[in-house]
């Protein structure tokens, strides 16, 4: 099999499928997302970043990767024109029935990899709905810009700081997204269109739909830009190996065991 080309699902047929089932039964599954990402960016911001990130890792390790998930949970963007988005609960469903059928397939080791933030709570209820269905199966759920230090000091750069400061909200239309995007669909950004987010309301106690904190789209404090390709390529590469080398450990990890456990003390 040829690593450095990635391993899509909807590429394979009934003469190479069997192969791959034998050889690495695991697959990573992108969840993304449809929604408004400013006036600068596309709405498939989310999806087509989370597949560009299993792509590469599945040509750094031959790990197959199923069609994404390009609908999510994004009804907080519900007040900007072109968003699409799934209850929790379909979401939930949709990745469930999803899991299923790898399971079917004898596909034991499933990486959920999630492009958008409000999807990690549906996702992780979801895993531990197929968890409690399939025991023998080994499951997890990951944010991407979650596992690289790298991806995080551009994806929370604000315009403040100036510099690394954790704050989601900076992520969404921001730096770091409109980099990535820059950095693999140029064609897709309208730099000239790209606005700083405003500023940050602080003491808040409750949770508000976008509109309510952000007249066009871009979250507090995000500084779209000051993108550039080559802080995408950056933020993607980082997270990619670092996939990767995940990836790599859960094709030889094996479910513990009480004597395993015993072993490693």
């Amino acid at each position: 099999m040829d690593e450095k080309k990635p391993v899509l699902w909807e590429e394979q047929n009934l003469t190479t499928f069997p192969k791959i089932q034998r050889e690495k039964p695991m697959v990573i599954l992108p969840v993304g997302a449809t929604e408004q990402h400013g006036p600068h960016a596309p709405y498939g911001t989310d999806t087509m970043t989370v597949y560009e990130i299993a792509k590469r890792v599945s040509a750094m390790t031959g790990v197959l990767v199923a069609p994404p998930l390009s609908y999510g949970s994004s009804l907080a963007h519900r007040n900007f024109p072109g968003t699409i988005s799934l209850s929790p609960n379909t979401l939930i469903q949709m990745v469930e029935d999803i899991c299923d059928w790898f399971w079917e397939w004898k596909i034991q080791k499933v990486m959920l990899l999630n492009g958008h933030g409000v999807n990690f709570p549906p996702l992780w209820v979801a895993l531990e709905k197929v968890r409690y269905k399939h025991p023998e199966m080994q499951l997890t759920a990951l944010t991407w810009w979650d596992v690289s230090e790298e991806a995080q000091k551009h994806m929370f750069r604000d315009q403040t700081q100036g510099s690394y400061h954790f704050a989601a909200s900076i992520a969404h239309a921001g730096l770091g997204e409109t980099a990535c995007i820059l950095a693999y669909r140029p064609d897709l950004i309208d730099m000239d269109l790209a606005v700083e987010g405003p500023p940050e309301v602080k003491g808040l106690v409750f949770k508000y739909e976008f509109h309510r904190l952000s007249p066009h789209g871009v979250k507090a404090l995000g500084i779209p830009g000051q993108a550039t390709a080559e802080m995408g390529e950056e933020i993607l590469q980082a997270t990619s190996e670092t996939l990767a080398d995940l990836v790599r450990r859960g094709l030889e990890e094996e479910i513990p065991t009480m004597e395993t456990l015993e072993k490693s003390l």
